[in-house]
């Protein structure tokens, strides 16, 4: 499959397409009022820089998972990468199972990544007044963006109300990310074995296409 669009389509109204359409929701109006403010403030991250995915490993609410459990399978396609973060369950130090060092194509998964992956570096937080704070990460460049803002015309967008909306669509509890995407991959295998669309012809293969630079 080229991208998650053609998974919702083949699954459309089960419970798990339902959760990615509403995740999907959320990150479009996220990508729409980061891309206003990062241009307004010239907020970037420098090229290929993925220090984040080195030092952090994400927790995630199930709809995040389910998101990134079906590009895996069926988007992503490589059984090896799958088998990665499978068997990182177990830890609970970074790096990210999904960060490929040796490569500017840091994130696996990149248009799938859980929200905190798309809110670091470019969201503000609310400070005891409510008033939306921005303070810039160490790595972005300093000769053509601000240290720290208090915002009010371009407002930026908010972790707080941002991880609300993901939070209300699945009531799961957060998990790291190597457990909450093997929990994500077995109800979606459930779900393709109950169409009985899993089967030898249907296995994964590798796909070598590179995913977009981090941010």
């Amino acid at each position: 499959m080229e991208d998650l669009k053609e998974f919702c389509k083949t699954f459309e109204g089960t419970y798990a397409v339902e959760i990615i359409s509403q995740v999907e929701e959320v990150y479009r109006d996220l990508e729409r009022q980061s891309e206003e403010f990062t241009t307004c403030y010239s907020i970037h991250c420098p090229p290929g820089c993925g220090t984040c995915c080195e030092k952090f490993l994400p927790d995630v609410t199930e709809a995040e998972a389910l998101e990134a459990a079906a590009y895996l399978l069926f988007v992503k396609n490589a059984p090896e990468l799958l088998d990665k973060v499978l068997t990182h369950q177990t830890q609970e130090d970074p790096p990210c199972p999904l960060y490929m060092e040796n490569t500017p194509f840091h994130c696996q998964i990149y248009p799938a990544r859980p929200l905190i992956c798309r809110l670091f570096g470019a969201c503000a937080n609310s400070d005891k007044n409510g008033a939306a704070v921005f303070r810039k990460c160490k790595y972005n460049p300093t000769d053509s963006m601000p240290l720290s803002l208090r915002i009010d015309d371009q407002r930026p967008p908010e972790m707080e109300d941002f991880a609300l909306r993901i939070h209300s669509i699945s009531s799961e509890e957060h998990q790291l990310l190597p457990q909450a995407i093997s929990a994500a991959v077995e109800k979606i295998q459930m779900m393709v074995r109950q169409f009985g669309l899993f089967g030898p012809e249907n296995s994964i293969d590798p796909d070598d296409t590179p995913t977009p630079l981090a941010s």
